[in-house]
């Protein structure tokens, strides 16, 4: 698994270079090359490609950074005023997400080779009966969530 993780970490970091030629923010550029190596090693090339690749990305990324300011501030609102200001706009974006990527995770499935498809999906097929004939929705909620607990515990 270290060879492909290693490709697919570089096509991650080319792709993010070939969009911008100057690493403004080496930060950024860390995190969406990661965030791009985890998403095409866990659910798949053509997942990404069909979520939209570079704009799923950076939203995917923008909900992250949403997250994180939510979370500050429904701490120190009064539960009124952050249910419908801060979480629930939040919550919003997560479905939003979750359609995006349950389509393209549809998409995938069907014209895929299912050597492609990331080790997530592919773990998921395996599941015994009911459980590997889920919906893409059911996938792609999960798989929002792992991405995000991933993204602060590389080990998930």
């Amino acid at each position: 698994e270290i060879r492909p993780l290693w490709r697919s970490l570089d096509r991650s970091l080319e792709r993010e270079r070939a969009a911008s030629l100057r690493a403004a923010d080496l930060f950024g550029l860390a995190r969406a090359t990661v965030l791009r190596c985890q998403v095409e090693r866990l659910l798949g090339a053509p997942v990404l490609e069909a979520a939209g690749d570079a704009a799923f990305i950076s939203a995917f990324m923008s909900f992250q950074d949403r997250i994180e300011d939510a979370t500050a501030k429904a701490a120190v609102l009064p539960r009124t005023l952050s249910l419908p200001l801060v979480l629930w706009p939040v919550a919003r974006m997560r479905r939003k997400l979750t359609r995006r990527l349950a389509a393209a995770i549809a998409c995938a499935e069907r014209g895929a080779d299912p050597a492609t498809l990331g080790s997530w999906l592919r773990a998921a097929a395996t599941l015994p009966g009911e459980l590997a004939r889920r919906p893409s929705a059911q996938v792609a909620e999960l798989a929002i969530g792992l991405l995000f607990a991933s993204h602060k515990n590389p080990s998930i």
